[in-house]
């Protein structure tokens, strides 16, 4: 392979090797989530082959597992999360092959450098959210309203927020802006991403919340204003 890139990419593999990389020159490997068995010598993770690579680039992955280069010399290895520092609890679900961050996993959020080109996730949706990048393929809390980590923005989602409303709750619970409670801030936020995703708009009106809860919208906005 001679140029190129290789980016926003889960890959879950229990027997070994996740990624492969012969003789490659100047390839780039930016923000992939690579899930190997755990490690061990026996997780290959990531394979890099051949005398003859050179350039080769591997920054902002998450690589659980080893990466074995059998004597190569032309690559350069920046800001990844390798071998075991990153966990399950870090991923939705691992054995799922669903490796959409959670907010636990605190040594790729916020923590990629950033890199020209990459603008958006594995889902589509943009990075940064926060300050900075997150490392690995998805951007928490991208895209915003996307409570089940499909990549869409839907009905789904609003059938978790309305379940979980008035609740203490994280992003999987539908609390989009990451204060203490599922409210109705993280309803507007659903709302103003409604039907991201599709190439289409899915059609038919944004779902509204039901008039009770409305109203209790509306005492605690007056009550804000009293205050």
């Amino acid at each position: 392979v001679v140029g190129g890139i290789v980016r926003n990419n889960f890959v879950s593999h229990a027997n070994e090797v996740n990624m492969e990389l012969v003789a490659t020159t100047g390839l780039k490997v930016y923000n992939n989530t690579l899930w190997g068995t755990g490690g061990s010598s026996y997780s290959r993770c990531v394979n890099i082959y051949g005398t003859a690579t050179s350039g080769l680039d591997i920054t902002n992955n998450i690589i659980h597992g080893l990466v074995q280069d059998y004597g190569v010399t032309g690559y350069t290895l920046t800001n990844n999360v390798q071998g075991l520092a990153s966990s399950i609890p870090w991923f939705v679900d691992v054995f799922g092959g669903n490796l959409h961050l959670t907010e636990l996993a605190t040594g790729a959020l916020d923590a990629a450098v950033v890199l020209a080109g990459i603008t958006d996730d594995i889902d589509g949706g943009p990075r940064p959210v926060g300050a900075f990048p997150d490392i690995g393929a998805d951007e928490y809390g991208s895209p915003a309203g996307d409570a089940d980590y499909d990549g869409l923005v839907d009905g789904l989602d609003y059938v978790i927020w309305s379940s979980n409303y008035n609740l203490p709750g994280t992003w999987s619970d539908a609390n989009f802006s990451g204060d203490a409670m599922v409210d109705g801030l993280d309803y507007v936020i659903w709302s103003n991403n409604y039907g991201f995703g599709y190439p289409v708009s899915p059609g038919g009106a944004v779902p509204e919340p039901a008039c009770g809860v409305l109203l209790v919208l509306g005492i605690l906005a007056l009550r804000r204003r009293r205050a």
